[in-house]
């Protein structure tokens, strides 16, 4: 039954070439959620845009400062942030009370630090989950 649902209709995926001539591409006029919704509140954010964490991270403060306690799952990738100096960012979420915890794909939750976290070197990406 691999590939099929319930009613016995293949859905597996097959690669790229068989969906690319049905693929229609949309071109999205690029915004920040904050513009559109200003007072917006929020008790958890995720956020993974790869490299472009750092840049969004303004948009992301007002959403902060606008609610109360809330969880943070976030993607950290070193190798991105280097390129922005991560500490002002990361020490702007400490300033507002978030307590920094990596989460290992093995379930174990480990405390860290903005600085433990600028400094990570040779890893790909670490997925963080920040609290208040």
């Amino acid at each position: 039954m691999v590939g099929q649902n319930k009613v016995g209709v293949d859905n597996s995926f097959h690669g790229l070439d068989e969906i690319s001539e049905t693929t229609t591409v949309y071109k999205v006029q690029k915004g920040i959620l904050t513009d559109y919704l200003p007072s917006l509140k929020a008790d958890v954010i995720k956020i993974d845009v790869d490299d472009s964490a750092p840049i969004i991270m303004d948009s992301v403060f007002e959403v902060i400062d606008n609610s109360g306690p809330m969880t943070i799952f976030m993607e950290y990738q070193p190798i991105f942030w280097k390129k922005y100096n991560p500490l002002p960012v990361l020490h702007g979420l400490e300033q507002r009370g978030f307590q920094f915890n990596i989460l290992h794909h093995d379930g174990r939750v480990e405390n860290t630090s903005p600085q433990e976290l600028a400094d990570y070197d040779g890893v790909q990406w670490l997925d963080l989950m920040l609290v208040r």
